[in-house]
């Protein structure tokens, strides 16, 4: 099966019209027509379009392995997102670290450390070593920016003041 097949399949799979799909990613139905008989291929933007609007996998799309569908995502990070007011993009960073694996989000905070080096752990922030814990991160925070409660200390008074 062509990418222009599973776009059809897709389609057909949701139960809509060739200018329902369309229309949803921002394309009309002549250019649809197209795309479904492989007369014009499937651009960048329009699998991106595809895959975030119809919870298609990337992979099935393009590929033709795994799942046509994505499994649906987690309330969680939608509430998250919608709590804190984050942009699709948050969001979605959110969602990706959390679907990494134990050893692969230790992998990410070791480049991360790298990445901002001795200026994070000589200035206002403190990067816990590895396997810390919860405690020693509260700990730390406690450290550079006052008590959970809102009540910073001198230092993190200094420290903001200097910065601001």
């Amino acid at each position: 099966m062509t990418e222009n097949e599973r776009v059809k399949a897709v389609r057909q799979a949701l139960g809509l019209s060739q200018q329902e799909f369309g229309s949803r990613i921002g394309i009309k139905i002549s250019a649809m027509s197209y795309l479904e008989s492989g007369k014009s291929r499937l651009t960048e933007s329009n699998a991106i379009l595809i895959c975030k609007e119809f919870n298609v996998s990337r992979e099935w799309l393009l590929n033709g392995t795994g799942e046509m569908f994505l499994p649906e995502s987690s309330g969680a990070v939608d509430a998250l997102a919608a709590q804190y007011d984050l942009t699709p993009l948050e969001r979605d960073m959110v969602e990706n670290y959390c679907k990494l694996s134990k050893a692969q989000r230790q992998a990410f905070w070791d480049v991360m450390q790298k990445i901002v080096g001795s200026s994070a752990q000589s200035g206002s922030a403190e990067i816990s070593p590895p396997g810390s814990g919860v405690a020693a991160a509260e700990a730390a925070y406690e450290k550079n920016f006052g008590t959970a409660s809102g009540t910073p200390d001198a230092e993190a008074m200094s420290m903001h003041e200097d910065t601001g």
